[in-house]
């Protein structure tokens, strides 16, 4: 089983983490159609993914050497979608 989590960091080795977050980005670009959207992450919580098993199972996986890199995994991931 996986811990909740104390703050308000995504866990990015969930991928149901992904599903929550490309349905959202869905909805926001059928209410507000445009080119670009923007959506951030340069200020992502990550303070539980250090001692996350499943961020750390992502992190091997992938190939990531810091939660700085999973972070950029993230963007990345959610930017190709």
């Amino acid at each position: 089983t996986h811990e909740p989590y104390k703050q308000a960091d995504f866990c990015v080795g969930n991928e149901k983490t992904f599903e929550f977050l490309e349905n959202v980005l869905t909805e926001v670009m059928e209410l507000f159609p445009s080119e670009y959207i923007h959506i951030g992450g340069d200020e992502a919580g990550k303070a539980s993914w250090p001692t996350c098993k499943l961020c750390q199972a992502r992190m091997k996986k992938e190939g990531l050497k810091d939660v700085n890199e999973l972070q950029s995994y993230l963007i990345h991931r959610m930017r190709s979608f």
